[in-house]
């Protein structure tokens, strides 16, 4: 999008505004008395820029990219427990170092985080590891480091990184790579279909880069390795999600000459190389190619192929598993040499001299030469904890004469570690199991606030079950009154997926359960006495015997007679029908938990056609009023009887919340409209459309009140993408919008939308800044009279191709709207090393100085070639009426792979010395401004082969502390496109 300023969207020039800029018309407020036409109103939300610097062309946009955190919370707490790691469903990235230690690509139990461990023989935890947790999939790929740290490369994202012997981050580089391998020299070599690089392995810097010539954006490397002239031979295959495609494998130079090439019609896997010949195999056969030349010299078809392995004795054997026998063959030309009938299960490797396979009977020993089976050994068929073994996933490490299998084990009550078990390579005798050992865990959980205090619920995992914990914590500065034991057995797969409601000293709690007898999925609530945090009892939400599929439930209510009211919508299998779905309305008892009444709705049909939405509710006296189908129903809050129902689906459509309106009657607000109900009949009093936007919205949010009953609504999305804000007033039937016209070259979203007790309106914005990868967020109050913002505070904002390395923490999850200078949350926070943390955290939203912070950038006015560099210069300044404090300054280079001849200077104090930290590829460092400052920071960075069409970018952001308020035009990033050449060495 960047590329070419003509594909640029419009802008709308501003009604009434003759400067001549393109300039945002943000704001059209629409009001209605029941169907007014609408009328125009206009306001300036903020400007966008274009100017030009040193021949490349410059976008200022207001805020920033990089996630990093804009502030410190007052008081925070985490839900994270200690527990072993689990492993993906899908195969997990498992490497043995020549030293035994085992490498572990795993999974946290419930955030989204993956992360590398690295452990000893004996279960020591040498060092965990985070994986970018928006990056982490199955593109990830693992490499040893020879100092006990380890090379990390994402295939889709192009980076690699490198980790110090205790895990922590050395450098980072923006370089395609789908795989990677160790050269001699100390060397790394990384390749995609598109560039190959050579990297230092110490310092990361980049020595040589050459382009690949093989196309496709689906084409990818499925094997490489380093011959014996310590040259590369690479396999990459045409559609790397289709194993059945066309593949080709090649040799290469180091500075990425193609020696040989040789195609097939279908996947080849790399088995390795020895005594000059090369060794493939795909489906039907085994294919032994010359190292010089690339000449065919013999291939193999003894046998259909399920696996494939060259056992390294000298010479190598390569060797066939096929569905019911092993055969080992000659190198010389591939002639069946021995057989051994086998039935192989799921793993098989070449482990030293041998072949290890595992059958049903157990695990078994392969002599490379004869084919002789050396010994059988059982293997277990459960875990330490009692958990079947699902499957063998890894055998290797062989170390001191042992070696280990890994496997993944199955429980319906949590998700097991790794089960590792340790063998005498000699006997087959089984040494002992390996104990993974217990790492910082990512727990999922949620929060309410009730007065002064703030009730949180979480997981707490273990490796034989996953329960959950409720903690009572003093709003004020944090501190823990009580917290419950762990209860219950909480389903794994269930995230975050707790409601937590208190009232009148009580706490309640809905979450998904799983039934430890019949390991059936369930969905239960929980209530605990709010003082002393004794639990008082607990009740499941479906009828005995279901299994559900999913559910959805309408945030639990403790009604003034401190009773509890849950609506619930819920899948379960039905036999012939398919799926069925019941919305349940059900009051129980506060004080025991029995069911005073239930109110049930079954349909059927197929699981697409299910829509998990519960009705919503609202107390009505000591009755309920409720959405029912496509209308409105009372219900008799002693017996669960209908007093009242009214057919309004076809005036409102869907009931999406409920409401009572100062004279005490109901106010309902459907799809597409919304009207007022007598609360004695049911009958309706009057309708209105809702506020009218550009293409109807689809997302109104369910409503929140202000004092004076007024209702206030936002539109989260339309069919044109287009936020709203609206007020209703009940007692008039009128409504006002606004909503800001975004349909420029970013997308605006208010993520979180509240009004306090002020009646202030609070919102947490995120405004995507590029088509595919800048968004920044921040926290600003609406001020309806106006319709404009009222200032700007930094809260977060991240690169999606390049964060995840730097720390920062997420304003998300308002447990209420910021008031008094406090804003409550369910805090998410990202750590170097450790996995992503939930928790609960306060923050002061206070603001003590007013300014604005601007930047500028340039750099390579001339397209520049790969490997040559050029220079760049980022400035910061700030006009406002005190100092600034620390400010963060973050400069993503355009190739992310550092700079040199670093250079930093003040418009007051001349030139300063600076280190910002590069260790991501890019600069990041801490300044502080005093008004009418002007700080700088210049410095020198080269090409890279990149395999990306789109155009290089250079960006600068800077972002105060969350205690400035800065301007609606305020200019806090820059991004500078840069022009690569498409030669390279200036010729070719």
């Amino acid at each position: 999008m960047y590329a070419d300023a003509g594909k640029f969207p419009k802008f709308e020039v501003c009604c009434d505004d003759p400067a001549p800029i393109h300039v945002l018309c943000p704001y059209r407020r629409w009001r209605s008395a029941m169907m007014a036409e609408a009328k125009h109103f206009g306001s300036v939300m903020n400007s966008r820029r274009w100017k030009m610097a040193r021949g490349a062309l410059v976008l200022l946009l207001g805020f920033a990219f990089q996630v990093v955190s804009a502030q410190t919370p007052i008081w925070q707490t985490s839900f994270d427990s200690m527990s072993p790691p689990t492993l993906r469903r899908f195969p997990s990235h498992i490497q043995f170092d020549a030293n035994g230690d085992l490498l572990l690509d795993t999974l946290t139990y419930t955030g989204p985080t993956n992360q590398l461990l690295r452990m000893g023989v004996t279960g020591e935890l040498r060092w965990q590891a985070t994986v970018p947790p928006w990056l982490a999939d199955m593109n990830v790929n693992v490499l040893p480091s020879p100092d006990g740290g380890a090379y990390v490369a994402d295939a889709y994202y192009s980076w690699l990184i490198r980790l110090d012997s205790n895990g922590s981050l050395r450098w980072r580089r923006g370089v395609p790579a789908d795989l990677l391998v160790a050269l001699s020299n100390g060397q790394i070599a990384s390749a995609s279909c598109r560039v190959l690089s050579i990297l230092d392995g110490e310092t990361g810097s980049i020595e040589r880069q050459a382009s690949l010539p093989w196309s496709g954006s689906r084409c990818g490397v499925t094997g490489m390795r380093v011959d014996s002239k310590g040259e590369l031979i690479i396999v990459a295959r045409k559609d790397r999600w289709n194993p059945s495609d066309e593949s080709r494998v090649v040799k290469l130079e180091l500075d990425g000459s193609q020696i040989w090439e040789h195609l097939e019609s279908s996947d080849m896997t790399l088995l390795g190389t020895d005594g000059g010949l090369v060794y493939l195999s795909t489906d039907t056969q085994i294919l032994a190619l010359s190292e010089v030349t690339g000449e065919m010299l013999w291939q193999s078809s003894p046998t259909s192929i399920s696996n494939a392995a060259l056992i390294g004795v000298n010479p190598a054997v390569p060797v066939v598993i096929g569905e019911t026998q092993v055969l080992g063959l000659s190198a010389a030309d591939g002639t069946v040499q021995w057989t051994q009938s086998l039935v192989a299960e799921d793993a098989s490797a070449a482990v030293g001299n041998a072949l290890l396979v595992r059958t049903a009977a157990g695990l078994v020993k392969l002599d490379a030469s004869t084919g002789t089976i050396a010994w059988t050994t059982p293997m277990p068929g459960m875990d330490s904890f009692g958990n079947p073994i699902e499957e063998w996933l890894a055998l290797g490490g062989l170390s001191e004469g042992h070696f280990m299998a890994v496997a993944r084990a199955a429980s319906a009550t949590s998700q097991p570690p790794p089960f590792v078990q340790r063998i005498d390579f000699l006997s087959g005798s089984l040494s002992g199991v390996v104990p993974v050992p217990a790492v910082q865990q990512t727990n999922g959980g949620d929060a309410t606030l009730d007065g002064d205090y703030i009730y949180s619920i979480s997981h707490v995992q273990n490796s034989v079950a996953t329960k959950f914990r409720l903690n009572k914590l003093n709003a004020s500065d944090g501190t823990v009154i009580w917290n419950s034991p762990e209860n219950s057995l909480v389903n794994s797969e269930a995230r975050q997926e707790f409601d937590i409601v208190a009232r009148d000293g009580q706490v309640l709690v809905a979450t998904p359960t799983v039934d430890p007898i019949s390991a059936s999925n369930a969905y239960s609530i929980w209530l605990w006495n709010a003082t002393t945090g004794e639990a008082r009892w607990n009740a499941s939400l479906q009828q005995a015997g279901e299994s559900w599929i999913g559910a959805k439930m309408q945030t639990p209510v403790i009604d003034s007679d401190s009773n509890i009211l849950v609506s619930i919508h819920g899948a379960f299998s039905c036999g012939k029908a398919g799926t069925c779905s019941r919305k349940t309305i059900s009051k129980f008892n506060g004080i025991n938990g029995s069911v005073l009444w239930q109110r049930t709705e079954t349909t059927s049909g197929s699981l697409i056609e299910v829509s998990l939405d519960p009705d919503p509710y609202h107390e009505l006296g000591s009755d309920v009023v409720a959405g029912q189908g496509l209308g409105v129903v009372r219900i008799d809050g002693l017996n669960g009887s209908t007093v009242w129902s009214a057919q309004t689906g076809n005036l409102l459509g869907r009931i999406r919340s409920l409401h009572l309106a100062s004279d005490g009657n109901v106010v309902a607000i459907g799809s597409f409209r919304w009207a007022k109900l007598d609360a004695d009949t049911g009958n309706l009093l009057w309708w209105s459309d809702l506020p009218a936007v550009a293409s109807g919205c689809y997302r109104w949010q369910p409503a929140q009140e202000f004092s004076n009953g007024d209702l206030f609504l936002y539109c989260r999305e339309n069919v044109e993408a287009n936020p709203a804000f609206a007020i209703l007033h009940p007692e008039t039937a009128v409504g006002d919008v606004w909503y800001p016209d975004v349909n420029g070259i970013y997308k605006w979203n208010a993520i979180e939308a509240a009004v306090n007790s002020k009646d202030e309106i609070w919102l947490r914005v995120t405004e995507k800044l590029s088509p595919d990868t800048e968004y920044v967020r921040y926290l600003t109050r609406f001020d309806p009279t106006t319709g404009q913002f009222m200032g700007r505070q930094l809260g977060s904002s991240y690169n999606y191709y390049v964060d995840g390395f730097m720390p920062f923490i997420s304003l998300g999850g308002w447990l209420a709207a910021p008031e008094n200078g406090r804003l409550p949350i369910l805090s998410f926070q990202v750590r170097p090393q450790l996995p992503v943390e939930y928790g609960v955290a306060v923050f002061d939203t206070s603001v003590n100085k007013n300014g604005n912070l601007s930047v500028e950038v340039n750099g390579c006015g001339e397209p520049v070639m790969p490997g040559e560099s050029c220079d760049f210069a980022a400035s910061s300044t700030f006009v406002g009426d005190a100092s600034t404090g620390p400010v963060g300054v973050d400069i993503y280079l355009a190739w992310g792979s550092g700079a040199s001849n670093v250079t930093c200077s003040s418009s007051m104090t001349g030139n300063f010395p600076c280190d910002p930290d590069q260790r991501d590829g890019n600069l990041h460092d801490t300044i502080m401004l005093s008004p009418g400052e002007t700080i700088s920071i210049s410095g020198t960075m080269t090409a890279r082969e990149t395999g990306d069409a789109q155009a290089p970018k250079l960006s600068v952001i800077v972002h105060g502390p969350f205690s400035l308020s800065e301007q609606v035009t305020t200019d806090n990033v820059a991004v500078v496109l840069l022009t690569q050449s498409l030669f390279h060495n200036g010729f070719d």
